[in-house]
Order: C-alpha cells, then sequence, then structure tokens
C-alpha cells in the first residue's frame, strides 16, 4: 500500500470513528452515514434509538494471520459487533499473498500444468497474461477465488460484515474529507460479493499483463524481490453506489 493510500484510509477510518463513537442515533447528522447505520440495523432487527454507538479501529484477533487486515473498524450497538471494511478513491488493493500458497490455492482447481507454469513466471517476468488462458481460467473460477481475496487465506481472519466506499480524500483537509465521507455508500458483504461475481471492468486501457475476476483486476508485485499475486478493486464507490441505488429503489 502507497503513502498516499495509507494516509487516505488512516483518515477515513478516523472521520468514520468520530462521526459514530459513543453517540446515540438520534445524535446523529443527517447523511449517508446516519443511512449505513439503519441499514446494519435494519438488516439486523436492531432499534437504533435506544443504544449508545460504540466504535474503534479493528486490531487482529489473531496472530497466526499475516499481512494487512481485512476489517477497518468494528461499531457496537445493543451488545452486536459488526466488522466494517471503508474504501476510499480508486484502485484499493483487496488481497495479496505469498506466491507459494496462491499456487498451492490453485492447485484445487481443474488447472493445467502449463497454465500453473505461466501464472508462476507472471509473477517474476513481464509477461502478458490477458486474453490467454490463464485470463480464461480466473474467469472460470471467479467466485472462489473472489472469495479468497474477500475472506482471506487464514481461518482465523475476521471477515468484513459491511462495505462503506467514499470518493478520493487524499490531500485534502479534515472538513473537506468529513464532506465527502459522509456522502459514501454502502453494502453488506453479501451483497457486495454477488455484485463482484456478476459484473465485469471496464477493461478498456487496461494492461496485458493483468487479467480480470469478476470486477476485480488480478496482477503481479514485487517481482525483482518478493512476487506476489495482488487483486485490486479499481472502482469501489462506483460499484457500492449502484448496489446502494438499488436497495433504495426497494
Amino acid at each position: 500500500m502507497g503513502k498516499k493510500e495509507s494516509d487516505s484510509g488512516n483518515l477515513a477510518e478516523k472521520i468514520f470513528l468520530n462521526f459514530f463513537n459513543n453517540k446515540k442515533y438520534s445524535e446523529l447528522e443527517d447523511c449517508n452515514l446516519k443511512s449505513f447505520l439503519n441499514f446494519i440495523c435494519r438488516s439486523n432487527t436492531i432499534n437504533e434509538d435506544e443504544h449508545i454507538i460504540y466504535c474503534w479501529d479493528y486490531i487482529k484477533k489473531s496472530n497466526l494471520t499475516k499481512g494487512n487486515a481485512k476489517v477497518d473498524v468494528e461499531l457496537k450497538i445493543n451488545n452486536r459487533i459488526f466488522y466494517i471494511s471503508i474504501k476510499s478513491g480508486a484502485n484499493n488493493s483487496l488481497h495479496e499473498e505469498p506466491k507459494e500458497t496462491f499456487l498451492e490455492f490453485l492447485k484445487n482447481f481443474s488447472v493445467s500444468s502449463s497454465d500453473l507454469n505461466l501464472i508462476e513466471r507472471h509473477m517474476s517476468e513481464y509477461i502478458k497474461i490477458r486474453n490467454t488462458s490463464v485470463d480464461r481460467f480466473f474467469k472460470n473460477n471467479k467466485k472462489k477465488i473472489i472469495k479468497r481475496v474477500l475472506e482471506g487465506r487464514f481461518k482465523q481472519e475476521t471477515i468484513p460484515d459491511y462495505y462503506f466506499a467514499c470518493k478520493s480524500i487524499a490531500d485534502l483537509s479534515y472538513k473537506s474529507a468529513q464532506k465527502i465521507l459522509q456522502k459514501g455508500v454502502f453494502a453488506s458483504k453479501k451483497q457486495t460479493e454477488e455484485f463482484m461475481n456478476s459484473n465485469n471492468p471496464d477493461t478498456k486501457g487496461k494492461g496485458s499483463m493483468t487479467c480480470d475476476v469478476g470486477v476485480l483486476t488480478y496482477q503481479a508485485v514485487g517481482r525483482k524481490k518478493h512476487p506476489k499475486p495482488q487483486f485490486k478493486w479499481s472502482k469501489p464507490y462506483e460499484d457500492l453506489k449502484k448496489i446502494y441505488e438499488q436497495q433504495k429503489s426497494y
């Protein structure tokens, strides 16, 4: 994760926490953040008016999990804790893992040795995979691959219950970023996963060394030292907005 992306994510989390923590639903400013809480409460049969809301940064529950956590913050209402993933801007990295564990995971599929070799080579060499048999392999197995991206490779890993996304807040003041976050959109993990499986990104301008997995983009990073697979979510705000607008119409 780049410094600008990391700083943007930290600011988004800070604003999110300040908005909710130690407040009642009736004390929240009317905006999409409040609508998000309403959506969570409605989905879990919680009367939001009666309880104080608590919100804090997520801390890993197990030392066995490696890499960045899938969850950013925890939100507690009526003694129920919900795990939230917050995305801001574009091209968010959702998942990375060592080359060895990823290749071992792919062996669970009907993958040819030639495709497996090409995937391994691609992680260390600048070679084309778009519109190849590897590209087709990822598309044919996207549901299981997307599940791994969203849920991680460890059984102990905490999985987000909900996703919240806003437009980019990079290089903005707290006040300006706050206005953007309050216009963010959201969806449950189930809705998000179904959308990722059922849709494809706009591939115009995408490089030949990447391929699509639903709305995600697969690529290799760290070729010079520690090559590994990476899955990026190009447009989390635009994608969640489509889900958000659809559920508003019900």
